[in-house]
C-alpha cells in the first residue's frame, strides 16, 4: 500500500513572533492556500503513476482540512475523511506562547526539550514520542480500512512533528533522527509500506533558513557558502537582464535556490553528482538536475536556467568576479591526465559560447551590470528603502 502523507501550508499568525504550535487552531493563510494549489498539481501527476482518486484524510486542525479540501477537489474523491488522532503534538501550557517568552520565564525546561526533543513532555501535553506512537496508530487504522475497502493508496494531511513521528515508529528509526527531516509546508512523503521505504518531495523551493539549515547538514565550509552566495548575486543579474527569453518569477527563484546549493557536496568526489543526489533526498528534485549539470561539458545553445548557473559559476572564483579567461587559467593547473585536459577544454569553451550569445543578448558586460547593480543598492542603503541580505 502507498500512503502519502502531506503537510499542510502555510498559516496565519496574531503576530511575526515564533510560537509554540500544536493543537493551536490557525487557518491557511493566502500565501498557504496558494502553495497548497501548486502541490495539489504535484500530487496529481505522482498520483497518475499510482492510482486515481484516493481517499483523503485529515487532521481535525483548520489548517489541514482547509489543505485536504483543496487537494480532494483537484485530485478527485467524495470527501474529506478526519480522523481525531492525526492531531499535531499536545504542546499543552506552552500552546500558543512565544518562544522568546517560554525562553525567559522557564529557561531549564526550554534548555531540556532542546537536548532531549522526542522524550520532554511539556506540563499538560505530550511527548513527540507519545505523538508519534498515537499517530502510527491512526494510520494502521487507515491501512486496515484501506485494505478491505480501499484502491492501494490513501492521502493523508496532517503536520510535520507527528508525520515524522510516527513513521519514525513504523520504521524503527529513533524519533530524534526523523525530527531532522526537514519536511516544509505541502512537503510530501510517499511511504510505501510493503517495502517500508520513503521518498520525500519538496513542494516549495528552499528559503533562506532552510538553505543555511542544508549547509549545516553537509558541513559546507564558509569559504564555499561565500562561493555560492556570489554565484546567486551573478545569477540573478543575469536573470534579471536577459531580453530574448522570459524568465518567470518562479524560475528565477529555482536559478537562485540552485545557485545557493550547487557546491553543497563539492568536498565530495564528482561534486556535482553528489549534490544532486543529496537534493533529491531531501526533496528537492526541481533544483538538482540543474546541480548536476553545472560542471557538465555539454554544449548549451539558449540562454536557460541551466545555462545562466553554469556561466554564473565559471565566473566566480572563491567569492570574486574574474574572466572566463582568468577562472581557467588557474583550474588548468589541477589538470594532470589527457581526459582532463579534453574536459577543461570542453567547458572552457562551452562557457565562452554562453558568454558570447548572452553578452548579445543584453548588450551589457557582466561588469556593467554589476556596476548598475552596485549603484543601485547604494542607493537603496542610503535611502532606507531596503537592506541587501
Amino acid at each position: 500500500m502507498i500512503l502519502i502523507f502531506i503537510r499542510h501550508g502555510e498559516y496565519d499568525l496574531p503576530d511575526d513572533k515564533k510560537r509554540y504550535v500544536g493543537i493551536t487552531d490557525y487557518a491557511l493563510s493566502d500565501e498557504g492556500r496558494k502553495s497548497v494549489m501548486r502541490a495539489a498539481a504535484s500530487l496529481k501527476s505522482h498520483l497518475h503513476e499510482i492510482i486515481s482518486e484516493p481517499r483523503v484524510y485529515s487532521s481535525p486542525l483548520l489548517r489541514c482540512t482547509e489543505t485536504a479540501e483543496i487537494i480532494k477537489r483537484k485530485v478527485g474523491g467524495q470527501y474529506v475523511h478526519v480522523h481525531d488522532q492525526l492531531h499535531e503534538i499536545d504542546l499543552g501550557t506552552w500552546e500558543g506562547e512565544k518562544v522568546e517568552d517560554i525562553m525567559r520565564k522557564y529557561p531549564g525546561e526550554y534548555e531540556e526539550r532542546g537536548r532531549n526533543l522526542a522524550d520532554y513532555k511539556t506540563p499538560g501535553g505530550e511527548s513527540f514520542e507519545e505523538a508519534g506512537e498515537r499517530f502510527a496508530e491512526a494510520v494502521r487504522q487507515i491501512e486496515r480500512v484501506e485494505t478491505i475497502d480501499g484502491n492501494g493508496a490513501a492521502v493523508i494531511v496532517a503536520h510535520r512533528g507527528v508525520i515524522l513521528s510516527g513513521l519514525g515508529k513504523r520504521m524503527n528509526i529513533s524519533v530524534d533522527d526523523m525530527l531532522k527531516t526537514n519536511l516544509d509546508y505541502c512537503g510530501m512523503i510517499l511511504f510505501d509500506s510493503t517495502r517500508n521505504s520513503i521518498k520525500l518531495i519538496q513542494n516549495r523551493l528552499p528559503d533562506s533558513v532552510i538553505i543555511d539549515k542544508l549547509y549545516s547538514k553537509y558541513h559546507v565550509p564558509e569559504n564555499v557558502k561565500a562561493h555560492m552566495r556570489k554565484v546567486a548575486d551573478v545569477a540573478d543579474l543575469i536573470a534579471d537582464n536577459v531580453n530574448s527569453v522570459e524568465i518567470s518569477e518562479e524560475e528565477k527563484k529555482r536559478i537562485h535556490a540552485a545557485a545557493m546549493l550547487h557546491d553543497i557536496c563539492r568536498l565530495k568526489e564528482n561534486h556535482a553528482a553528489a549534490g544532486a543526489e543529496a537534493l533529491r533526498r531531501e526533496g528537492y528534485a526541481m533544483l538538482a538536475d540543474l546541480v548536476e549539470l553545472h560542471h557538465s561539458s555539454q554544449p548549451v545553445n539558449e540562454i536557460s536556467a541551466e545555462s545562466i548557473l553554469y556561466y554564473s559559476d565559471k565566473i566566480v572564483q572563491e567569492d570574486s568576479i574574474v574572466s572566463v579567461e582568468e577562472r581557467f587559467k588557474k583550474s588548468l593547473k589541477k589538470c594532470e591526465t589527457e581526459e582532463a585536459l579534453k574536459r577543461h577544454k570542453e567547458q572552457y569553451e562551452k562557457t565562452k559560447k554562453i558568454e558570447q550569445f548572452l553578452m548579445d543578448d543584453m548588450n551589457l558586460t557582466i561588469e556593467k551590470l554589476l556596476e548598475v547593480r552596485h549603484e543601485v543598492d547604494e542607493n537603496r542603503r542610503c535611502s532606507g528603502t531596503g537592506v541587501m541580505s
